[in-house]
């Protein structure tokens, strides 16, 4: 006993960390991350970069081949002639084709890093923006519940003063109907809180929340850089496209094969054998007909891919543009929240304040508390929104929040 009442006081004063800790957003993001479904491309293009990265180190340019033949002379006059040769063809590998292969392998390389990146940028995305649906709903199904508390002690209050006689029993009607509604109202809250929920734990794979953080905008004169993790992976392919453009003119004839022979015959059965080494080379040439599709093809796929680049860049300025417009709006609008809902809580207390001196009557009690509850609940929203506009705004730059 003496020992559990000391580890909790050491988490109190905070030099053991508790169990019970809300994880951060990193962390969270980390856990969606390995429950994706594309989590192990990016591991598949590093073995890709593997693949090429070994081919650059070979010695040799292509496998080499082994060829046996034996002549004689049995079906003519069979004398006794025999010969016997072996062969062994080694392709070499053309000029610069070792650098082209390695230059490709280290742009895989960084296209598996560039993938690593975007798809923690897209998981940070959806995670923020189940993080907001959830916070929404929660706030939601919180001020419906105060309503529906609210909406029960009013229908108190009006039957006991029914029953005083101060009120005509239609106001008990009315009161109940409110009641009612209310009850309703926190069913379907409840009812959108329990999807947020099954949304967060499907995406994430936990329904544990990270701990609240407050977002902070960046610059508003920042502009898109190169290495935002949507445009970096379009950059480098358009780099690997341009690579493989020159590796395709290294490439437009097959490759010279340089071949080892040894050879042994003799004219009749009564010569002795006779034994023979050579070696030849065989070059072939490159004609600009036969290798002109490959050449247009990659030349194609660089324009391609210089065109997906344009149109990337161009997208994300224009996103950038949005997100900058949709937080000066959000930001607005906000202010905007806040003001109306102080003055429809005012309006509120006056009206409750008249109910309660039998200056009005409950109908318009009502309706000032309907107004409240709707600017309390823009408030809310308004929040979210403001919130997460400043995060999409952040994720427009390529920052991914920790």
């Amino acid at each position: 006993m003496k020992t559990r009442l000391f580890f909790l006081l050491l988490i109190t004063i905070g030099l053991l960390p508790s169990a019970m800790a809300a994880p951060t957003l990193a962390e969270v993001i980390d856990a969606a991350l390995q429950h994706h479904p594309d989590r192990l491309l990016p591991a598949a293009r590093k073995r890709l970069a593997d693949g090429y990265r070994r081919q650059a180190d070979a010695l040799l340019g292509g496998d080499p081949a082994v060829a046996l033949s034996a002549w004689n002379d049995m079906i003519g006059n069979d004398d006794g002639y025999r010969e016997q040769q072996a062969s062994l063809a080694l392709p070499l590998r053309p000029p610069g084709l070792r650098d082209a292969r390695r230059r490709q392998a280290e742009l895989i390389d960084g296209e598996a890093e560039a993938l690593t990146q975007r798809l923690r940028w897209q998981v940070a995305a959806g995670v923020l923006q189940r993080l907001w649906a959830l916070h929404l709903a929660e706030r939601e199904l919180a001020l419906d519940v105060r309503q529906h508390a609210a909406a029960i002690a009013l229908e108190k209050t009006v039957a006991r003063r029914v029953e005083a006689g101060e009120l005509a029993r239609s106001e008990l009607l009315l009161a109940q109907q409110e009641r009612l509604t209310r009850e309703v109202i926190v069913q379907d809250a409840r009812s959108a809180l329990d999807k947020a929920r099954a949304d967060w734990l499907s995406f994430t794979g936990s329904s544990e929340l990270p701990a609240s953080f407050t977002p902070t905008p960046l610059p508003a004169e920042a502009s898109i850089d190169e290495d935002h993790p949507l445009l970096r992976p379009a950059r480098l392919a358009m780099e690997r496209a341009i690579a493989q453009r020159y590796e395709t003119q290294i490439r437009r004839r097959e490759n010279p094969v340089l071949s080892l022979y040894l050879k042994r015959d003799r004219g009749a059965a009564r010569d002795p054998y006779n034994e023979y080494v050579g070696a030849e080379i065989s070059i072939p040439f490159g004609t600009a007909l036969h290798n002109a599709p490959a050449l247009a093809e990659a030349a194609e796929q660089v324009e391609i891919s210089r065109a997906a680049y344009a149109e990337t860049r161009r997208q994300l300025t224009l996103n950038l543009t949005h997100a900058r417009q949709e937080l000066d709006r959000a930001r607005a609008a906000l202010t905007l929240a806040q003001k109306r809902d102080q003055l429809a809580q005012q309006r509120l207390h006056m009206s409750e304040r008249a109910f309660e001196l039998g200056e009005t009557g409950l109908y318009l009690l009502l309706q000032a508390r309907g107004k409240a509850i709707d600017a309390a609940r823009e408030l809310d929203r308004s929040q979210i929104r403001h919130q997460r506009a400043i995060v999409e705004y952040n994720l427009a730059l390529g920052a991914i929040p920790e």
